[in-house]
């Protein structure tokens, strides 16, 4: 007589009703509870932009900046904000008064951003001309810009200038609010194609051969891989991409920004640099464009929502 085989039995903590394991159970409650914060937050954006442009924009702007205020006494990332402050070199009274106006206008910038409208905007003769002459260069326009001011106004304003042209854009964690937003992009900047990083490569150099304009935000974390280059006096991973467009296509490189004045009137401010050495490495094309984009949040501190960012992770330890 033979000796029966060992059955295996699951264990009865592992096993739930109609043959599904309890981990299923859990991984389809947290799906479902990702999913409900999900449209609960798109939700909450679509009657908050409803409400928004309904207002009159001044209001809009007062009520963005008061919400600024209240997030600020919150605490709302201001450890984060500290710290990057401290680790630059401002002392504790420049700490406070950066921190002050930065929750203001931060509150100002997305109001209007949310808004989607058009709003009032002027560029000095200065700017249009180092924007003309990098276009009738033909050689391509590659555009720096940081999260200083608003940049969503930025995006319509350029794609009107160059043509094609295209600007990297990483996706929102939230996949609802992620296609509204490249909705209203596509709406207010028709000309204007969004690439996601993985493919921005391929396509800022088709862009760029063709004499038009890639456009790059460099002021963020640029990953464990990244070099480490000197960003407001002090070593931080960076973005490689630019450097090696610059190198391969001898494109011309700019920057720009758009801040809020006195008027609520956003003023466009361009910056051409001067071809580099051909003999440039890599670093040194990261540095020109690092010390440009540093030299915008020295002057414009109180307008530069980097310092919400982990900038210098890898070298600053973050609460």
């Amino acid at each position: 007589m033979s000796e029966t085989e060992p059955s295996v039995v699951e264990p009865a903590e592992s096993r739930g009703r109609g043959g599904g394991t309890i981990r299923a159970r859990r991984k389809r409650g947290k799906r479902g509870s990702r999913r409900f914060a999900q449209w609960s937050e798109y939700i909450a954006l679509r009657i908050a932009v409803a409400i928004l442009r309904g207002l009159p924009r001044a209001c809009a702007l007062w009520l963005g900046e008061q919400g600024g205020r209240l997030a600020c006494l919150l605490g709302a990332r201001r450890r984060v904000v500290q710290t990057n402050l401290a680790h630059v070199g401002y002392s504790p009274e420049e700490q406070k008064r950066i921190e002050a106006g930065l929750y203001r206008r931060t509150g100002r910038y997305v109001i209007d951003a949310l808004r989607g409208l058009k709003v009032p905007f002027e560029l000095d003769q200065a700017s249009g001309n180092a924007l003309q002459a990098a276009a009738d260069d033909r050689k391509g326009v590659l555009c720096l810009f940081s999260h200083l001011g608003n940049w969503e106004l930025l995006l319509p304003f350029l794609g009107s200038q160059l043509s094609p042209g295209m600007v990297v854009a990483k996706p929102l964690h939230n996949p609802l609010i992620n296609r509204w937003l490249e909705h209203e992009r596509a709406a207010q900047a028709p000309d204007l194609a969004f690439v996601p990083p993985e493919n921005a490569l391929r396509q800022s150099l088709k862009s760029l051969r063709a004499g038009g304009l890639a456009a790059f935000a460099i002021d963020q974390y640029g990953g464990s891989s990244s070099p480490c280059v000197s960003f407001l006096g002090q070593p931080a991973r960076t973005v490689r991409s630019t450097a090696g467009l610059e190198r391969r296509t001898h494109c011309r490189v700019v920057g720009v920004y758009a801040l809020l004045d006195g008027k609520n009137t956003y003023q466009i401010m361009l910056e051409a640099l001067p071809p580099a050495a051909q003999d440039a490495d890599t670093h040194e094309l990261l540095e020109r464009h690092n010390t440009l984009i540093s030299g915008w949040v020295r002057k414009h501190p109180e307008h530069w929502f980097g310092w919400f960012h982990r900038r210098f992770k890898d070298v600053v330890e973050y609460p």
